[in-house]
């Protein structure tokens, strides 16, 4: 008789962990910044290019543009089908808030270049997600 060890698993949780919230830096930033944020970003440290980024949204034109992408598909007629026939529940959880705020997370993610949301649904069958802050992913 072999002696074979047993690995439970682990129960399933949110993979985010505690993050300490810090303030946006806003500085007056000049084409060195700008560049040297870039290098950090391709290095995979892209925390200085959203601080330029948060900086360039406070432009209200900019940010009127994107938000007018964004009600753009959030106000398309979306459809799932299987087998070209529609799916019924699929139009149950495209009615929910959960879905739209998601609907404009994926757009952002066009914008910001990366984009990292934890799905779950509660014990009543609810649609539930959470965005993981840009500044804290680590692309490989």
């Amino acid at each position: 008789m072999s002696n074979k060890t047993k690995h439970k698993q682990a129960a399933a949780g949110p993979i985010s962990t505690q993050i300490i919230v810090q303030p946006v830096v806003r500085t007056v930033h000049d084409v060195a910044a700008w560049r040297s944020a870039l290098r950090m970003a391709d290095n995979g440290n892209r925390t200085k290019l959203y601080d330029l980024y948060s900086d360039i949204l406070l432009d209200g034109v900019l940010t009127d543009a994107i938000d007018k992408r964004i009600d753009a598909v959030k106000d398309a007629d979306l459809s799932f089908t299987i087998d070209n026939k529609d799916v019924d529940v699929m139009y149950d959880l495209m009615d929910t808030v959960e879905f739209e705020e998601l609907i404009g997370e994926i757009m952002m993610a066009k914008f910001w270049g990366i984009s990292v949301d934890e799905f779950d649904f509660d014990e009543d069958r609810t649609f539930r997600f959470t965005s993981i802050n840009r500044k804290h992913i680590r692309p490989k």
